[in-house]
């Protein structure tokens, strides 16, 4: 009985690059939640005088982090065996 052992996922270098990315993205999102505008480093975009919260660029962030976390995502499956 010949049984071959395929692995339920594969750590692929773009894989956990886009996890890192999604990540870092999270984090960022984090700061443009809690931090006022005022606040923000200067090289954030949104950085100016009013003390509002930037929620869209929290949003948007939190999307991009799901995009990197669903490309991790399909690259770490196996690939399929060839014929």
């Amino acid at each position: 009985m010949n049984v071959t052992h395929t692995p339920r996922f594969v750590l692929r270098p773009a894989a956990v690059g886009l996890l890192v990315a999604g990540l870092a993205l999270i984090a960022l999102a984090v700061v443009y939640f809690v931090t006022p505008a005022h606040a923000l480093p200067s090289l954030l975009p949104g950085h100016d005088a009013t003390s509002r919260h930037h929620i869209k660029h929290g949003l948007a962030m939190l999307m991009l982090s799901a995009g990197a976390g669903a490309g991790a995502w399909f690259l770490s499956a196996p690939r399929s065996p060839s014929s």
